[in-house]
């Protein structure tokens, strides 16, 4: 289970930096594609906020609804903290 949660902090990294150019330049479809990884990563291992607030992020993508990809992204961030903190002390 250790494994499977490291794994995800690499990939939930990778997959944020990813989003967070998509965000800069407006491609709702790569936040849309983020997201989806990064809420089938988080479900995985049961993050559960971190995988709602990825299923959000990707719907709001691919709408091209960009201000609330902004507030969701700001949310997701601390819902990433909070569970990078939870796998650290486990």
């Amino acid at each position: 289970m250790r494994e499977m949660m490291d794994l995800f902090l690499d990939n939930a990294d990778r997959l944020i930096s990813e989003m967070d150019l998509a965000l800069e330049s407006r491609d709702g479809d790569a936040i849309s594609r983020a997201g989806h990884g990064l809420k089938g990563a988080a479900n995985a291992i049961g993050v559960t906020t971190v995988g709602d607030l990825a299923l959000a992020l990707e719907t709001l993508g691919r709408d091209g609804d960009f201000e609330g990809c902004d507030d969701h992204r700001a949310r997701l961030g601390a819902a990433l903290d909070d569970a990078r903190a939870f796998i650290k002390a486990f």
